[in-house]
């Protein structure tokens, strides 16, 4: 199965070079050791910061090229309205 999201080589300052890829349907756990990397690493794959190295790519293509709104993320711990359908 083609990767959703992919990260090749993916330097970010406060979580290192990261090397993953998400497929469609996959749930991920992101560890790392401050909320502040966590942060970085959710920004750059949401196209709000650029990694200082590497490449990402959503459904084969550079990140860059997608629409903005294009990747959502729903933090572990909820954070969602419950009456709401998503």
């Amino acid at each position: 199965m083609a990767a959703l999201l992919q990260f090749n080589g993916v330097e970010i300052d406060r979580a290192g070079i990261l090397s993953f890829s998400i497929e469609a349907g996959a749930t991920r756990v992101l560890q790392v050791s401050l909320p502040e990397a966590k942060a970085a690493v959710i920004d750059v794959a949401l196209g709000e910061s650029i990694p200082e190295n590497g490449e990402m790519l959503l459904l084969g293509q550079p990140l860059q090229a997608a629409r903005p709104g294009s990747i959502g993320w729903v933090p572990g711990g909820g954070g969602l309205i419950s009456n709401l359908k998503t």
